[in-house]
Parts: C-alpha cells; structure tokens; sequence
C-alpha cells in the first residue's frame, strides 16, 4: 500500500501519534508515506468518542490538499479506528481530492471526507462526505453525505533537524531518547522514550515498527517513508493528547 499527501499542510495521525513533517508531516509539498503492502494505522479510542469527522484527534490521515491511499495485497483492513480526510486547499478542481485504491480497506464505522473523493475497485469503506464520488465498484455505507470541510490541522512551528544519523537494524530494538537528529532508518524496532524529536528524515524498512513509550512529538523536516508491512504503535493504552 502507499500513502501519499500534499498541500500546504498535512498529517498522519496514528493511535494519537502525530508523526510530523515540518510538524505534522507538511512542508508546503508533497510528503510521500509509501508502502508497497499493508501498513497498519490505528487512532486512539479515546481520541475517536466525539462524532466520526469532527475532531484532528479522530483522523488517521488529514490533510489540506490531498491524500491517495494506493492499492493493497494485505488480508486485513489496512486503515482503522479512525477518519479519512482532505480539505482540498491547492488542489486542481480536475484533481480528486481523496483516492482510496483498489481493494484498499477504511474503518466503515469511520468517515472518508474530500470534495472529490474516488473509490477503486472493490475498495471498502463507511460513510463518504464529498460533493463528488466516483465508485462504481466500490463499496461504501449510503447515502452520499454533503461536504463539510474537515477540522483545520493544528499550527506548524518552524524547526532545525540535527546532523547524526541512526540506524537501527533489522533484529534490533533500539530506544531514543528526544533532540535533533538526522536521517534515520529503522530497519528493525525503534522505541521513542518521550518528548520531542526533530529528524531530518524517517524511513521504515520491510517489517518495522515505531513504538511510542510515552507522550511523544516526532517532526521530519525532510519526509517520512515507510515500505511494506510497517506498524506505527503505542505501546501502553493511550490517553487523549497521549503522543503527537
């Protein structure tokens, strides 16, 4: 599966960990978030008990122009506990501002928002919010509901990354303690010990994992990439505002 973004601002939002690109995951460009197969994303529970769509809190993906979520080969429903949304900001009006691909899987008690969304073939999800939608293979919870702009993302704060780079390898588990860093691959484990880290990128190979071990703000100047099979976690029942 792969992810992508653009606008001016965008974010993931992943059991309330907020991984941020120029915080949160925007630069004013694209930012991609590739994975060739299942990736799976969850939003926290106590983050989702207002109305699907209403909230930052409640999305696993937002952002201000638009998002594709390209097509899957995994079994299992790859974006859950949480919203889908694009406000469609810079984007063409011959653009879609949502694609979710083909046999690609939305939490169906959870909402798909864009003013242009499209649904792939056998592409599965709940309820949609968009003045247009193309999905005559798709399925999704009717009727059509109108477009309401999604909740604006929270304030991006300029920042400098560090210059070291990390590498975690494939078997390892490794924690990091917050500060600047540079480019950083995680091939195996990487656990966030709490606070606020400042990367110059983050990519995550075949099979790794991002654990959040307590409240934690991640912010990548440069770009987030993951491949196949990558999880993004907290590793203790999160709270409200748990990590961001």
């Amino acid at each position: 599966m792969n992810l992508s973004s653009s606008g001016t601002t965008s974010a993931i939002r992943l059991l309330t960990l907020t991984l941020a690109a120029c915080a949160p995951l925007a630069c004013g460009r694209s930012e991609p978030v590739s994975s060739a197969s299942a990736i799976t994303l969850a939003a926290a529970s106590a983050a989702n008990a207002a109305s699907p769509g209403s909230s930052v809190g409640g999305f696993v993906l937002l952002a201000s122009g638009s998002i594709s979520v390209d097509d899957r080969s995994a079994s299992s429903p790859q974006i859950l506990g949480g919203d889908v949304g694009a406000a469609g900001i810079g984007t063409p009006s011959s653009a879609q501002t949502v694609v979710i691909g083909s046999e690609a899987a939305v939490d169906r008690t959870r909402v798909v928002v864009g003013q242009r969304v499209t649904l792939r073939d056998r592409a599965v999800v709940g309820v949609v919010r968009a003045t247009t939608l193309t999905a005559p293979f798709a399925t999704f919870t009717a009727p059509l509901v109108p477009f309401a702009a999604p909740p604006a993302l929270p304030p991006i704060h300029p920042f400098t990354s560090g210059a070291d780079a990390v590498i975690v390898n494939s078997g390892q588990t490794v924690q990091m303690a917050p500060g600047k860093k540079g480019a950083v691959l995680v091939r195996g484990t990487l656990e966030l010990t709490g606070g606020l880290y400042e990367m110059a990128s983050l990519t995550l190979d075949n099979d790794a994992r991002l654990v959040a071990r307590a409240r934690s703000v991640v912010r990548i100047s440069q770009g987030l990439r993951g491949a196949d099979r990558i999880r993004i976690l907290v590793a203790t029942t999160p709270k409200p505002s748990f990590t961001r």
